[in-house]
């Protein structure tokens, strides 16, 4: 899939002279790594991108790309590429309460969410990256780090050591480079809920629904190849007897609730279930001498909110330019600073959704929590 902006330096960041070996090596290549990748390269790093898979393929994820992300990939020149696949612009939600539809207002003519496939958009911004000039290597797992003293200097893995000034943890909520790097919570809270999901072709669904109620959210939203995604999200404690039938619990859902089996009337599930049950809510210690982390690796909530990976684009951006600014004075402190912002934007949010997520209010209050914390996100910086 072809990117449309790929050469010069990104806007606002200075030229930066290089170090020996790599400059930066990038572990983890979806869509917290590869940003940070491309974002680097662009500005004239040297950049080394490892990832353990051998093909981008899909990963059980949440799909979500909330209008702060999609703002980023227009700024990287990317958005267009993926609405060209074609990905289905999402410009409208409806949340349903006790049943009944209460529409909300559709986004400005700027904004935008999608839900693309991951395989999708994976491989998307991977591309990006190598196009940008960084050095992608898949199917090389990451092991531990090297270290000087305390500073990290490069990774140990399945094809040899790679050394760089700095080494960027991007390898999700099970982050092997938080483990090695020893970076303990800072904060954290156990898994709210479970969730289940997966692809129907034949329903004409072109916005997002989502409906609450005590005990459950669930929704549906368009996706790519003309298919239409339906999940459900309930507490926790119920994990274990869903995963005995999931697929029966998963069409009980819909035969309760006669309104959202409606929207999918007509249409076929065509791929198998899919589900997790491992969403804790977690900030961890991410900035040292030598090495960071981003994304899940370093912050991970629960996926009712849906601000994964427009979180994972954000923390790309602001660690690129900070390292980009800092690289030839400050690097350490700068880098330092990168996590307190993120903790300070993301607390408050993390905290606003814990309180939808726990699924124990009747409809309207849980209503109300999940239109506070929305409004709460779009107050959000840049």
């Amino acid at each position: 899939m072809p990117a449309r902006a790929r050469a010069g330096h990104v806007t606002g960041m200075k030229s930066v002279r290089r170090v020996d070996a790599a400059d930066v090596i990038v572990v983890g290549g979806r869509c917290a790594g590869a940003p940070v990748a491309m974002l680097l390269a662009r500005a004239g790093l040297r950049v080394r991108l490892l990832e353990r898979a051998r093909d981008l393929g899909d990963v059980v994820s949440g799909h979500m790309i909330k209008p702060a992300g999609a703002a980023r990939l227009r700024g990287w020149g990317l958005l267009g590429d993926l609405l060209d696949v074609p990905t289905p612009a999402i410009t409208a939600a409806t949340l349903w309460v006790g049943g009944e539809p209460c529409p909300g207002p559709p986004l400005p003519a700027d904004q935008t969410a999608l839900a693309p496939r991951r395989y999708v958009l994976d491989r998307l911004l991977l591309a990006a990256a190598r196009d940008a000039g960084a050095d992608v290597r898949l199917g090389v797992t990451a092991r531990s780090v090297l270290r000087a003293g305390e500073r990290v200097t490069g990774v140990r893995t399945s094809a040899g050591d790679h050394r760089a000034r700095l080494v960027i943890g991007a390898d999700g909520r099970h982050s092997v480079m938080a483990r090695a790097v020893g970076a303990d919570w800072t904060w954290r809270r156990p898994t709210a809920t479970y969730g289940y999901y997966t692809y129907w072709s034949g329903a004409p669904i072109d916005r997002m629904h989502a409906w609450i109620e005590p005990g459950l959210f669930a929704g549906l939203f368009p996706t790519n190849d003309g298919k239409a995604l339906m999940f459900y999200q309930a507490p926790a404690a119920g994990f274990a007897d869903a995963r005995l039938a999931p697929d029966a619990r998963y069409r009980r859902v819909l035969d309760d609730r006669p309104e959202l089996r409606r929207l999918l009337a007509g249409a076929k599930i065509t791929e198998h279930l899919r589900g997790i049950g491992d969403l804790p809510t977690f900030f961890r210690r991410s900035a040292g001498l030598g090495w960071a982390l981003i994304g899940d690796a370093g912050h991970h909530k629960d996926p009712l909110i849906a601000r994964g990976i427009a979180d994972a684009f954000r923390d790309a951006d602001v660690l690129a330019e900070t390292v980009t600014r800092h690289w030839d004075s400050g690097l350490d402190e700068a880098v330092a600073a990168y996590e307190l912002r993120r903790d300070r934007d993301s607390r408050p949010l993390a905290e606003a959704n814990l309180a939808v997520a726990a699924l124990d209010q009747p409809g309207p209050v849980l209503a109300e929590r999940w239109r506070s914390a929305a409004a709460l996100e779009q107050r959000l910086p840049a």
